[in-house]
């Protein structure tokens, strides 16, 4: 809809699209009508998208200088969601 290809009369246009700001957390993902599996699952679980893959869909959707602007998790997990990191470093080859 930002981009104007969706709804038209909004007023919207690609223009308006300069960066693309991205959050991606532990609990993006979703599985209907069960909720969200484990984060942990996340490598094993072929239903997750991997990061590097959704960064990939959306430049090519998009076509846009993207920033990662927000990820995170809570408290003792935080160490093992840092491999998030190594997803972005794929996505950029």
């Amino acid at each position: 809809m930002l981009s104007g290809r969706r709804v038209r009369e909004l007023g919207s246009h690609p223009r308006y699209l300069d960066i693309l700001g991205l959050n991606f957390y532990y609990d993006n993902q979703w599985v209907y009508p069960n909720g969200r599996p484990p984060w942990e699952t996340m490598p094993r679980d072929l239903r997750r998208r991997l990061l590097h893959r959704l960064l990939g869909q959306i430049n090519s959707r998009y076509r846009r200088p993207m920033i990662m602007a927000e990820t995170w998790h809570f408290d003792d997990r935080r160490g093992r969601w840092l491999p998030v990191a190594n997803e972005m470093d794929l996505a950029q080859t």
